[in-house]
């Protein structure tokens, strides 16, 4: 399996406070019936969302190039080693 390098589970980290924070804003919002908290929280709340999806997509592509690497090794060495889409 591929394991994530430490800066990018260190962004990933960072994003549940930052969309905690926007959640909080965002009930608070809509509690007191402010505008400004409300918009701010669904901003921050759809900000860490984006920015997850987006570091999601980069290890998706890192798997398919190991997957890929894997796949032509085991065509290589035969059916004792194990495939990447098993």
């Amino acid at each position: 399996m591929i394991g994530c390098q430490p800066d990018q589970l260190r962004v990933l980290r960072m994003l549940v406070p930052i969309g905690a924070a926007g959640f909080v804003l965002l009930t608070f919002g809509v509690v007191t019936l402010e505008v400004w908290p409300t918009v701010f929280g669904a901003s921050l709340i759809v900000l860490a969302q984006l920015w997850r999806i987006d570091r999601l997509v980069v290890f998706l592509r890192e798997h398919a190039v190991a997957c890929a690497a894997v796949d032509r090794l085991s065509r290589s060495v035969g059916p004792r080693w194990p495939s990447c889409r098993a």
